[in-house]
């Protein structure tokens, strides 16, 4: 089979991403806390070297599990279920409705607690959050790593 594809490498992906949330739903329903990394895709290559990978495999999702320090943290406020739940087709963001979430998340990110070693506390709306999160997560060595590993090549 010819795994060179770039199908393979999305059902992956999207089954690495189902398997990752339903280990931290297990953790969390053990009273356990968790957290994503997303780190493992900024050195994926030195990772892939410290790991020992194979060609065909690469590492999508850092995850780490332990018990929570301290109190249980405020839930943080979710996209109004309006926002995120269409009707047969793609519908613009409401800009109202974005600009109230912005105010709610500032609000949040104003209240929260900064722990040791972040003692800078960002305070940011949802947007600014999500542009700010877009401008780092570019990696432009990602699609060379992936050919090295054998995905992405057609």
């Amino acid at each position: 089979m010819d795994i060179e594809y770039i199908e393979f490498l999305l059902i992956g992906s999207f089954d690495a991403g189902l398997m990752a949330q339903n280990a931290l739903t297990a953790a969390e329903s053990l009273g356990l806390g968790g957290v994503f990394i997303g780190a493992v895709r900024a050195n994926i290559s030195e990772l892939s070297d410290v790991l020992n990978l194979p060609k065909y495999v690469i590492p999508l999702v850092g995850l780490c599990i332990g018990n929570p320090a301290g109190d249980k943290p405020e839930l943080k406020p979710r996209l109004p279920q309006s926002m995120v739940l269409l009707d047969n087709q793609y519908q613009p963001m409401d800009q109202e409705k974005l600009a109230i979430y912005d105010e709610t998340m500032l609000k949040y990110y104003e209240n929260r607690p900064t722990r040791a070693p972040f003692t800078v506390k960002k305070v940011k709306g949802w947007s600014d959050h999500i542009q700010d999160h877009l401008e780092r997560s570019i990696q432009p060595q990602m699609m060379t790593y992936l050919n090295k590993q054998g995905f992405a090549k057609k």
